[in-house]
C-alpha cells in the first residue's frame, strides 16, 4: 500500500522533468519538430514554410527565421541546413540584447558552508524557481540563497537532483517566479561566439565574451566529464553560471577556468549533462542536504583569493577530511613560492605558505591536489601588486 502511495509522487516527479526538458527543446532556434536538436529534418520543414507549402504561425516564424529578418525564405533553409551540417552557427544577437536576456534567468548563488560562505553563478531553468549551479559552489551547504538582477533573495529550499562526479545541481527556490533560460542541448561549433555571465570575485551579474576553442577536453581531476573550451574569461564566483551562444541560448554550465601566460579560459560542462542527472523521488531539504555532503571526505581552503605585494605572504589553511594527506601535491604559477608550513597533529589541517617573490601587476595561482579517486582539487587565485 505505501508503495501504491508513492508512485504518484514518483509519475508526478517524472512528468516535472520531462516537461522542463521539453519546453526549453521547445525554443531552440531552428529545431522545427521540437525535439532539442537541428537536423536535415528541420531543413526541410523550413523549406515547406518558405515555399507557402504550410502555413507558419507567429511562434513558427520565430523559431524558423533564423536570418532575422522577418519572413521565411530560402535562405532560412539553406543557413539551418548548414548549421544541422555542423557548417555553420546561426547569425548571432547583439551582444546587448544577449547581456539583457541573459541577466533576466541568471543568479548570484550564496552558500553557507560551516563557518564560511561560498559564492557563485547559477540560472533558472523553469518558471517557478528551478536553478541549476555547480555542485561544489554549494557542497555541505546548511543555507542557500539566489539572488537575481533586482536585488531580490529567494532562499532555495530543496535539492532536487545533484551529482558530485558531474558537478551539477538543481534546486528549488521558494517563492520565485523566475525567468527560464532557452537550453540548447546541441554541440557548439568551434569558432562559435560564446559569452558568460556570473558574479566573479563577488561582481554581480559581469558579462564576458570569446570564442569556442575546444570540444571534448578532459582535466585530471574531473575524469568523469568533457568540457567544452571558451576563450571566454572568468574568475572564481562564476562557477555554475550559464555559457551563452549568439542567441543568447544557455549551452553550458561555467565550471572551471585555465590560466595559461595570465589569460584565464573557461571550461563549462555541457548541458546535455543535465540530462545524466536522477532527480531525488522526494526532494532532499537543505538540512538532508547538508547532512549528505558535509565534510564526509574533500579538500577545504579558508581562502580562494589572496593579494600579495612584492615580498609580502600570506597563509592559507587546508582542511583535509577522510582523505590521505601523504597524497597531498600542490603547483604555484609564476611569481610566487609556496611551501608547506605546519601540519597539524591530527594531520588533517595544514597551513601553506605563499610568497610574493617581488612581482607586480600580475594574477597567478595556486593549485592543490590530493590524489584521490575522484581526485580532490582546489585553486587559489593570487594577485600581485
Amino acid at each position: 500500500m505505501k508503495f501504491r502511495r508513492f508512485l504518484p509522487f514518483v509519475s508526478i516527479m517524472t512528468v516535472l522533468c520531462v516537461f522542463l526538458t521539453i519546453t526549453a527543446a521547445c525554443n531552440l532556434l531552428g529545431d522545427m519538430d521540437n525535439d532539442g536538436r537541428v537536423t536535415t529534418a528541420d531543413a526541410r520543414r523550413v523549406l515547406r514554410y518558405a515555399a507557402g507549402l504550410e502555413t507558419a504561425s507567429a511562434e513558427i516564424l520565430k523559431k524558423a527565421d533564423v536570418n532575422n529578418d522577418g519572413k521565411l525564405t530560402v535562405l532560412d533553409a539553406r543557413i539551418v541546413l548548414r548549421v544541422s551540417l555542423g557548417l555553420q552557427s546561426f547569425p548571432g544577437k547583439d551582444e546587448i540584447a544577449i547581456n539583457a536576456d541573459s541577466a533576466a534567468y541568471t543568479v548570484e548563488v550564496n552558500a553557507m558552508v560551516g563557518q564560511n560562505d561560498s559564492v557563485g553563478s547559477g540560472f533558472f531553468i523553469s518558471e517557478n524557481g528551478t536553478c541549476v549551479t555547480n555542485y561544489h559552489v554549494i557542497k555541505g551547504a546548511s543555507y542557500i540563497s539566489v539572488k537575481d538582477k533586482d536585488n531580490n533573495v529567494f532562499n532555495i529550499s530543496q535539492i532536487l537532483a545533484y551529482d558530485a562526479k558531474l558537478d551539477i545541481a538543481v534546486m528549488q527556490a521558494d517563492f520565485c517566479k523566475s525567468t527560464a533560460a532557452v537550453l540548447n542541448y546541441t554541440t557548439p561549433i568551434i569558432d562559435s561566439k560564446c559569452f558568460a555571465l556570473g558574479s566573479p570575485d563577488r561582481e554581480s551579474f559581469t558579462f564576458s565574451s570569446g570564442k569556442i576553442i575546444g570540444l571534448n577536453k578532459l582535466l585530471p581531476e574531473s575524469p568523469y566529464t568533457n568540457f567544452i573550451l571558451s576563450s571566454v574569461p572568468t574568475s572564481y564566483g562564476s562557477s555554475g553560471g550559464p555559457l551563452i551562444d549568439a542567441f543568447g541560448q544557455v549551452i553550458g554550465i561555467t565550471s572551471r577556468i585555465a590560466n595559461k601566460d595570465n589569460e584565464y579560459n573557461t571550461y563549462a560542462l555541457p548541458l546535455s549533462y543535465l540530462n545524466k542527472l536522477d532527480y531525488f523521488p522526494t526532494p532532499l531539504s537543505i538540512a538532508g542536504f547538508a547532512a549528505k555532503t558535509y565534510h564526509t571526505t574533500g579538500l577545504y581552503i579558508d581562502k580562494s583569493t589572496v593579494a600579495l605585494g612584492a615580498g609580502e605572504n600570506a597563509v592559507i589553511t587546508l582542511t583535509l577530511t577522510g582523505l590521505p594527506d601523504s597524497s597531498l601535491d600542490f603547483t604555484c604559477g609564476e611569481g610566487i613560492e609556496c611551501a608547506f608550513d605546519s601540519w597539524y597533529q591530527d594531520g588533517t589541517m595544514i597551513d601553506l605558505n605563499i610568497t610574493n617573490l617581488g612581482i607586480t601587476d600580475k594574477d597567478t595561482y595556486v593549485s592543490i591536489t590530493v590524489d584521490t579517486a575522484p581526485t580532490e582539487s582546489a585553486y587559489i587565485v593570487v594577485k600581485l601588486y
